[in-house]
């Protein structure tokens, strides 16, 4: 698909978020999930988004960016296994989220930023994920609240993102990190660690659950 100068390629389907303020609906065109470890605290997840509205007749493009990953220092994730309760990978698809709930007082700082035509934030999430049937990948079904940036506390609309086709990419650690080292990281905060399968990134190595694909 060419965005007006712009081409973006998604080679299968991955889903729509549609934003309370316009009801019109984005099609998702790429999708990243994958874990990490903070000490202390424990499993946190990340996540990705970009959808695109494309209104040829009216030569608009509208592009939408939900991340926890694309704003550095300024957008955190969220907790998916606390230490206290170390992560067991089958319960991730029975367990609705709830996170950043109630008035925000730090509008810089969220578990996730929105860029629409401008920055915003999100709180009051509510996030559900599960397995698509007869297939290895999930669906994700997200709801929030969006704020601006000026005027912490105050949402004035929300979104509801039906994510599909999504892929685990793993647990991420530093390029260089040896699968031993992986394992005795992630024996406090993961149960069965050594059942999880290594695999070296460009940038960075993954610990991928055993019933997910290597890339």
């Amino acid at each position: 698909m060419t965005l007006f100068g712009a081409t973006v390629i998604a080679s299968k389907e991955l889903g729509t978020i549609t934003f309370s303020d316009d009801d019109i609906v984005h099609r998702v065109v790429s999708c990243t999930w994958s874990g990490r470890i903070e000490r202390g605290t424990g499993i946190w997840f990340d996540l990705d988004v970009e959808a695109e509205l494309v209104d040829t007749s009216k030569m608009i493009s509208v592009h939408a960016h939900l991340s926890s990953t694309a704003w550095s220092g300024r957008c955190y994730g969220f907790l998916a296994a606390p230490i206290s309760s170390p992560l067991r990978w089958s319960e991730v698809t029975s367990t609705r989220y709830a996170f950043d709930t109630g008035d925000f007082e730090s509008p810089e700082l969220c578990a996730f930023g929105l860029y629409r035509t401008a920055h915003q934030h999100t709180g009051n999430h509510s996030l559900a994920i599960r397995r698509q049937s007869k297939k290895p990948t999930f669906k994700l079904d997200w709801r929030a609240e969006i704020g601006d940036l000026n005027e912490p506390g105050d949402y004035f609309a929300s979104f509801h993102a039906k994510l599909i086709g999504a892929t685990f990419d793993g647990i991420h650690f530093p390029a260089g990190t040896t699968q031993r080292d992986a394992v005795d990281q992630m024996t406090c905060y993961v149960h069965d660690a050594d059942k999880y399968r290594y695999s070296k990134r460009k940038d960075s190595v993954a610990m991928l659950p055993p019933s997910t694909k290597a890339k």
